[in-house]
């Protein structure tokens, strides 16, 4: 199944252990997200660590687990959905 990973998702994620990390990390779905989630997690980075509770080291090891099972879209492709469901 394919499944759309929009920031609020992957935020909570990164923030709280509950069913949206549990999703992120443990399913067999596929997740597609625009190239635009990397800037909004970056922007707001240093907020997201310290809602978190976790060292900077863990939220980067977090991140970068999660972003391993997302494949990220360019915006432009993403909006007019010329991106391969493959």
């Amino acid at each position: 199944m394919i499944l759309i990973a929009d920031a609020n998702a992957v935020i909570s994620a990164l923030i709280k252990d509950g069913k949206s990390r549990e999703l992120l990390t443990l399913s067999q779905f596929t997740f597609y997200s625009p190239d635009k989630l990397i800037e909004s997690i970056e922007k707001y980075k240093e907020e997201f660590i310290e809602k978190s509770g976790l060292s900077i080291e863990d939220f980067e090891t977090l991140l970068n687990f999660i972003l391993e099972k997302i494949i990220i879209v360019k915006q432009e492709d993403y909006e007019s959905k010329r991106w391969d469901l493959e």
